[in-house]
């Protein structure tokens, strides 16, 4: 199996075809932007295909907001600095938006934002029931890219390269990533471009929506040409209901009982301290980990000796001492009269401990570290007896099997999705009780860290959990967690 390589063989159903960018008409600054959505208002209601920059990814959180859009049509392709604008002075837009057949690529962020409305517990509802979408471009590239090969990525920036085929003069993903690097700025701060690139930030949000626009027109005619009508209705009747329900479900949150969430960590960390002792006192264990403390403290922590010169002063007679002071040569001008005849000065040597990584704390061998369990399974248990076959081994993230031997007996078992070696509860069971109880103590671990800590804070602002998830997120087509 080798990774797909030219344009022509990277999809199946999308066959690249050359579709460049209408630039879009910009209106940056209050009195532009007015100006523009007055223009947008004016026309009739179609079907339009938008793109939103706002301040934060959190459309939950009232405190965040829109700061450009991008709308392009059959005739038009538009982009509008909204930073400077109220809410009132923006709402003819959202109402006139309200009336088209909508399109983008990824609603389920972007049609979230436009009609939602504030309620009295900060909490936020959404007021889009009846808004009607044409095409979620995302989910019909995710549709229609089924290859499903190692790296195959559904970003807009990747359907605008490879199937729309836009020169790289178009690629207002270039733009933004020469402009992070010039403000020393990561992805998640690129909001902060609507103020310092204002004119080149609307541009962007323009062409974000022509990419989704052109993309659209090229899809119906996929579909069209390879008869396809049933996608159609499973993206309509299907997935355009999903995204709404899990936007509704975001913004209106779950709520959660905090005092039972608490009660839970204080049994799941009681229950972590009780296997970790039994683990850390197993006989088939402890001799290891004293082991693995002993050779990181033996990194960690250094011993070093250095020389302090306690140099001598006339009254202290070094001369008369030979035992005690040595002489460090040095040029007779810098030499005061009295030492002058010895040719140098005394100094009587102090040895000055010092432990380097003194300020790192005491190691503590980490179930939870691969690392560490690397270490204890393969280098301890297994001490080395094992082999590993790989599919590919120019690509190791495409999987292979790992050989061993533990009473004589041989097992295989699936490396990691890295192509590593596993670590997890598939090669624990194989240790017996040893191996059951850090497989329990791993599993409480991380129950505990990935969702009731997590569960617990996400809650803090409002009481609430606003989870997110992808409507197409797996290979086979599942839902995701976001």
């Amino acid at each position: 199996m080798s990774e797909l390589k030219t344009e022509e063989s990277y999809y199946r159903f999308l066959k690249p075809k050359q579709m460049l960018p209408r630039k879009p008409e910009t209106f940056v600054g209050k009195a532009r932007a007015l100006e523009g959505i007055l223009k947008v208002t004016q026309q009739e209601p179609q079907i339009v295909h938008y793109d939103l920059e706002t301040s934060g990814l959190q459309y939950y959180d009232p405190e965040h907001f829109i700061t450009n859009v991008g709308l392009a049509t059959e005739d038009w392709v538009i982009g509008i600095d909204l930073a400077d604008l109220s809410q009132e002075e923006v709402q003819p837009l959202w109402d006139w938006l309200a009336k088209c057949e909508v399109g983008g690529f990824n609603l389920s962020f972007d049609l979230a934002w436009p009609w939602r409305e504030r309620q009295p517990d900060n909490r936020v509802k959404q007021n889009f029931e009846d808004i009607r979408v044409s095409c979620d471009t995302s989910l019909w590239f995710r549709l229609l890219a089924t290859e499903a090969h190692s790296g195959q990525k559904f970003s807009l920036e990747e359907l605008t390269t490879r199937v729309l085929l836009w020169p790289e003069k178009y690629q207002q993903k270039g733009w933004l990533r020469e402009n992070l690097a010039e403000y020393n700025l990561k992805k998640d701060q690129m909001m902060q471009l609507a103020v310092l690139e204002p004119a080149g930030y609307t541009l962007y949000c323009g062409l974000d929506a022509e990419a989704s626009y052109q993309a659209s027109v090229y899809f119906h005619d996929i579909v069209k040409e390879l008869g396809f009508d049933h996608l159609r209705r499973y993206h309509d009747n299907i997935l355009v209901p999903k995204i709404k329900r899990q936007i509704n479900a975001s913004c209106y949150g779950v709520p959660v009982n905090k005092e039972l969430v608490e009660r839970n960590l204080e049994w799941a960390n009681q229950r972590i301290w009780e296997l970790e002792y039994a683990a850390m006192s197993h006989p088939e264990i402890a001799p290891h980990i004293d082991e693995f403390t002993q050779l990181r403290c033996d990194k960690q922590y250094t011993l070093r000796a250095n020389l302090k010169k306690q140099w001598a002063k006339k009254s202290d007679e070094p001369w008369l001492y030979p035992d005690v002071y040595r002489l460090s040569p040095t040029e007779p001008d810098k030499l005061p009269k009295w030492l002058k005849p010895y040719g140098g000065k005394f100094y009587r040597p102090e040895t000055q401990f010092r432990i380097t990584g003194e300020s790192v704390e005491w190691p503590k061998f980490n179930f939870g570290s691969p690392m560490d369990m690397h270490w204890l399974i393969y280098t301890k248990w297994i001490k080395g007896k094992y082999k590993v076959w790989h599919r590919n081994p120019e690509r190791k993230d495409w999987g292979g099997i790992l050989t061993l031997y533990i009473g004589g007996k041989p097992y295989e078992l699936e490396l990691t999705k890295a192509g590593g070696l596993p670590t997890g509860g598939d090669i624990l069971t194989l240790f017996g009780e040893a191996g059951k109880l850090v497989s329990e103590l791993k599993t409480t671990q991380k129950m505990r860290s990935d969702f009731m800590e997590k569960y617990y804070d996400a809650s803090r602002r409002t009481g609430y959990i606003h989870a997110t998830s992808k409507i197409l997120g797996s290979v086979n087509g599942r839902m995701s967690g976001g």
